[in-house]
């Protein structure tokens, strides 16, 4: 038989946070158990604590034959599960009259499967429908969001539930939330990217599900043999994790979790994030009930965006029309910011100004006229025919005000200058982080950081010189605009 060997977890400081390689751990949790097998049949790796399946000693097993714990028909539905699309689970009983139930992933030369106690897949489906049920009475995302957390609670009975959703930046902010009583909100709390570091993300959009049944749980290694390449565990259910995060979590006072991804178009869009105080047993039937969970939640998500859609869509296009009209029966450009439809009727904002020919059409809190030339200079300047952005003080460097913290502007395709501008006022804005998400505090066995964070009291940070972000849907509502006032007689008149 080959030498064998564990395989090797670096030692992990927190400085190696952001680049720690938490797919190849080395390591599953105990709550179950892993064979890996190369096309021969062999056993080429397996977790330290399968003989609590087996009844074999680990060492023993390498180099055996698959053949030697199951079944030749069980082996034929484990190749059959192997040529399939998508991850399989079977239900097997060991030569040993153990009945289990596996997960089996394909990896290259190899293949491996998590083995787990049989549990009832009848109850995870009947779950399953109930919450399909739930959801569809979702409006809107934020309904969504509260309805899963509740609902993901009833069916699990975690402390707490909460749904958290990431900004441009990474950062999180819980939009939902359920708990138990005497269980402490983090509703409306933010928290700051580096809790969930880039190779996390990435991940949760390849993996909808990661649990954690106990925080202080020794973790059963992996035998392989000698010089073999780490097994890349990413779809492993049992997949063992990051010290950094089992600190964060006992930082908490959290013993068990579990998150749940939340996808938009394949990219994260959040995650659900289960929290209780005291360990918890999960199965092959909590795998596969919330990795369905995971894709019902996502695809309803993405439902309701192509309502809103659709219906802001609609919105435009009837809009257009009728300044269209406008514009022909009185071809003046004062009308989009004085008739019957007004620019910021489709579009939010506090402030309108049209530079037509360095003629001014304004409307609301806008600079004044000389801050305005000013400012169309400098998009001129630029290349973008639609410029962007929630922080023009900074970026503009004049001293153009409060009332012009947000601007979305376009450029009318036209033979001279021609520039419609929408301004959103300051929002002073409070926000509030579990922790001070900047300062660096005590020294910990990670090091003098905040991370594994210690701290998740409440700290409030005032946000000022920017406006509330511009969405997809009014960048493109504007661009459309353009396009159309282009061809208005208000335009060809002039």
């Amino acid at each position: 038989m080959e030498k064998t060997e564990v395989q090797a977890r670096a030692s992990v400081s927190i400085n190696d946070c952001q680049s720690e390689q938490i797919h190849i751990p080395g390591s599953i949790q105990s709550f179950g158990s892993l064979i890996a097998f190369n096309r021969e049949n062999v056993i080429t790796r397996v977790s330290d604590n399968i003989s609590q399946f087996t009844g074999v000693p680990a060492d023993e097993l390498m180099g055996q034959k698959l053949q030697s714990l199951i079944s030749e028909e069980d082996r034929a539905k484990v190749a059959q599960s192997l040529s399939a699309i998508h991850q399989s689970n079977i239900s097997l009983k060991l030569k040993n009259g153990k009945q289990v139930h596996i997960s089996i992933h394909s990896q290259g030369e190899e293949s491996f499967f998590d083995l787990f106690n049989s549990s009832d897949m009848a109850e995870a489906f009947e779950t399953v429908s109930d919450f399909v049920s739930a959801i569809s009475h979702a409006g809107t995302q934020l309904q969504l969001a509260q309805i899963i957390s509740e609902e993901i609670r009833r069916i699990t009975h975690f402390d707490r539930v909460k749904v958290y959703k990431f900004d441009e930046n990474w950062n999180g902010e819980v939009i939902a939330e359920s708990r138990g009583q005497g269980v402490p909100s983090y509703l409306g709390l933010h928290f700051p990217e580096s809790d969930i570091p880039k190779q996390a993300r990435e991940l949760y959009v390849r993996n909808g599900v990661r649990v954690i049944a106990d925080v202080n749980d020794k973790q059963s290694l992996i035998l392989q043999t000698k010089n073999a390449a780490p097994l890349d565990l990413s779809f492993s259910f049992l997949r063992s994790v990051s010290p950094i995060h089992l600190q964060y979590l006992r930082n908490m006072d959290l013993s068990s979790s579990m998150s749940i991804s939340l996808l938009m178009k394949g990219k994260l869009w959040g995650l659900v994030a289960c929290h209780h105080g005291r360990p918890r047993v999960f199965d092959s039937s909590d795998e596969i009930r919330f990795q369905t969970i995971s894709e019902l939640c996502s695809n309803q998500l993405a439902n309701l965006k192509e309502v809103e859609d659709a219906v802001f869509k609609g919105k435009v296009f009837t809009f257009i029309q009728n300044v269209m009209s406008e514009l022909d029966r009185t071809p003046d450009l004062q009308i989009l910011v004085s008739g019957e439809n007004q620019l910021d009727d489709l579009i939010r904002s506090t402030g309108i100004a049209i530079s037509f020919n360095r003629e001014m059409y304004k409307k609301n809190a806008v600079p004044d006229d000389q801050t305005l030339h000013l400012l169309v200079a400098w998009l001129e300047r630029g290349s973008e025919e639609v410029f962007v952005c929630d922080d023009l003080p900074s970026r503009f460097g004049q001293n153009i005000g409060a009332y012009a913290c947000g601007l979305l502007a376009v450029k009318v395709p036209a033979p001279f200058s021609f520039w419609i501008m929408w301004f959103r006022m300051e929002i002073s804005r409070e926000v509030k982080w579990a922790g001070d998400p900047y300062i660096p505090k005590e020294s910990s066995p990670y090091g003098d950081r905040l991370y594994p964070r210690t701290s998740f009291e409440l700290w409030k940070e005032v946000k000022r010189g920017r406006s509330s972000p511009w969405e997809a849907k009014d960048i493109d509502a504007a661009r459309q605009i353009a396009r159309f006032i282009c061809n208005s007689k208000a335009v060809q008149v002039k």
